[in-house]
């Protein structure tokens, strides 16, 4: 289960005809979500349970069946741990996106930018988040993520570029960016790359284009990431060609 709620705005100025501007901010709190558990949770939850000696609403199993009890107290060997439904996430973003359209006659030039900003992601293990592990700022989540388009048509013939960055970001430990002390290098550079696409309507129910991701060949993140193995494209440059009909 989760609540959120956002506050956003868009404004179209009057004196620049075919702009957009848009802002928006997320905060979003996930609960109960699935979490793996050792034995100690296990115990916990069923001897705190309210609903003693089954805490299936609270945790949504019954833990007291899956451990026993030896005639001295002692927990015997066959118990069973796994997931509960104990974990949370908090997450707050902000995204920003603009899109210009500027008519050249017959032609058209679009513009579209995004930038989307992680102000926090947290999760906890127990839900109470008095064990916060922070990831914002990391490898799988950069703290800032940008995209710029800019797309050019003519004649039923269209090109256009993309260029996608990430922000640095930082290996962490225990939920915390990682010291050098810890770690020889702590630090993922910033990562660039650029996508493009050229296509072509043939009539007005038929569409040629041939797309190309990953241009720059991107691959590992940086020196660190080929040092670690961490990828921001497995694949690498690649191309696709695709044919549209409408009937």
């Amino acid at each position: 289960r989760g609540t959120s709620w956002t506050i956003g705005t868009v404004l179209r100025p009057r004196w620049v005809p075919g702009l957009t501007l848009s802002a928006d901010f997320f905060n979003l709190r996930l609960d109960d979500t699935i979490v793996p558990v050792g034995l100690a949770t296990i115990v916990q939850t069923c001897y705190d349970s309210p609903t003693y000696p089954d805490p299936s609403p609270s945790v949504g199993v019954n833990t007291c069946k899956q451990f026993s009890r030896d005639s001295g107290f002692q927990i015997q060997n066959g118990y069973q741990a796994g997931f509960l439904n104990l974990g949370a996430i908090k997450i707050k973003a902000v995204n920003f996106s603009g899109d210009y359209t500027l008519n050249l006659g017959s032609d058209k030039l679009i513009l579209h930018g995004n930038a989307y900003y992680l102000i926090n992601y947290d999760t906890s293990s127990s839900g109470n988040f008095d064990d916060t592990q922070a990831s914002a700022g990391s490898r799988a989540r950069p703290s800032l993520k940008t995209q710029f388009s800019m797309r050019y048509e003519h004649d039923g013939i269209y090109g256009q570029v993309t260029w996608n960055r990430e922000s640095p970001t930082r290996i962490f430990s225990s939920g915390l960016p990682a010291t050098n002390e810890q770690y020889p290098y702590t630090r993922y550079p910033t990562v660039n790359n650029i996508d493009m696409a050229l296509g072509m309507d043939i009539d007005k129910s038929f569409r040629l284009q041939l797309a190309v991701s990953n241009l720059l060949d991107q691959t590992t993140v940086g020196d660190l990431g080929y040092r670690f193995a961490d990828y921001y494209d497995q694949i690498g440059r690649r191309y696709k060609i695709t044919a549209t009909t409408r009937f």
